[in-house]
């Protein structure tokens, strides 16, 4: 299918082309956004399956929407997995999922609290750029991910009737910040976070 092939074509072109030893502060940064990625994928699943077409279309989302909530889970999880494997591949175990719970009842609430959670993931990226840029690889690994988190916030915006681009820079995260602001919809994780 179309979306297979274009899921592995972004796999194969994000990956790093070669194996090496990662820095602590490429694992740091991986593990991160590997732990957001998990996150955002179960967010924007249940996003995708607790409402219909016509749920999303009676709260004012455009014909389609739910669609789009569902190529933004598949785009999560190809996200998810592309980290997992460079860190897997590299000798480095990812972050495993956590169980989650996300305070919404609605398509309306669903995508404020998804447009919150995928700013989060964009200021995490953003803060953990400085941390990659002795590794040039796994750099463009991020920054190809970031831009899609971009569309995805864009997307979300305009379902909502607010700008897709409301400002000129987005702020950076520091690590912390991002798994603190995350941590309040994990319920319970298997292993101690960092």
């Amino acid at each position: 299918s179309f979306v297979a092939a274009t899921a592995l074509l972004s796999l194969a072109a994000a990956a790093p082309l070669e194996k090496r030893a990662l820095s602590d502060n490429d694992v740091a940064v991986l593990q991160l956004a590997h732990y957001l990625e998990n996150l955002e994928y179960t967010l924007y699943s249940g996003g995708y399956d607790n409402f219909t077409d016509a749920q999303y279309t009676a709260a004012g989302f455009p014909a389609g929407f739910r669609d789009g909530v569902g190529l933004t889970a598949q785009q999560e999880a190809i996200h998810r997995d592309t980290l997992a494997s460079v860190l897997s591949s590299n000798g480095q175990m990812p972050l495993p999922a956590c169980t989650y719970s996300f305070p919404y009842s609605d398509p309306k609430t669903f995508v404020s609290l998804a447009n919150m959670i995928t700013t989060v993931g964009i200021g995490a990226y953003l803060g953990g750029a400085l941390d990659l840029m002795d590794s040039p690889d796994l750099l463009t690994t991020a920054s190809s991910i970031l831009t899609v988190e971009a569309r995805h916030d864009s997307f979300l915006r305009a379902g909502l009737g607010a700008s897709p681009f409301p400002t000129p820079f987005d702020t950076s995260l520091t690590a912390l910040w991002a798994y603190n602001l995350a941590h309040m919809f994990v319920v319970s994780c298997p292993q101690e976070l960092p």
